[in-house]
């Protein structure tokens, strides 16, 4: 599971060269902008999706994003794919934002492999 809250961010005021005027004691001030992300997790519900042929039943993966924090807002999230399966060719084509809508704490990624009709030959290492 990936789980990513920006963390609180300091800053610092510090004066210098006053006109007309002295410092008193303390010329400077240490603030916190204080972090209202939403929390947002990733977990693999299912990982193991699969080409079938025309008839066989659909075996798709899926990834759930979870969300915390106020769910009276809508929310997206932008998500971007690696691996070897390419978007849109071997996986029907995922547009890279998933959209949580007012209540909801749960959002879905579906892989939905597609047949390419083309035969993968697995290889078998027997030196491992």
């Amino acid at each position: 599971m990936l789980f990513w809250v920006a963390p609180d961010k300091t800053f610092k005021v510090n004066l210098s060269n006053p006109t007309n005027s002295t410092f008193s004691t303390k010329t400077s001030a240490t603030g916190t902008i204080l972090n209202d992300d939403t929390p947002i997790s990733l977990a693999v519900s299912d990982a193991n999706a699969a080409e079938t042929k025309a008839g066989d039943i659909p075996n798709p993966g899926q990834f759930v994003i979870t969300r915390g924090g106020d769910l009276n807002k809508s929310l997206s999230v932008k998500y971007t794919l690696s691996g070897k399966a390419t978007n849109g060719i071997d996986c029907q084509s995922l547009n890279g934002t998933s959209l949580f809508a007012i209540g909801a704490d749960k959002a879905f990624v579906d892989i939905n492999p597609i047949d390419d009709k083309i035969y993968e030959v697995a290889i078998l290492r027997t030196d491992l």
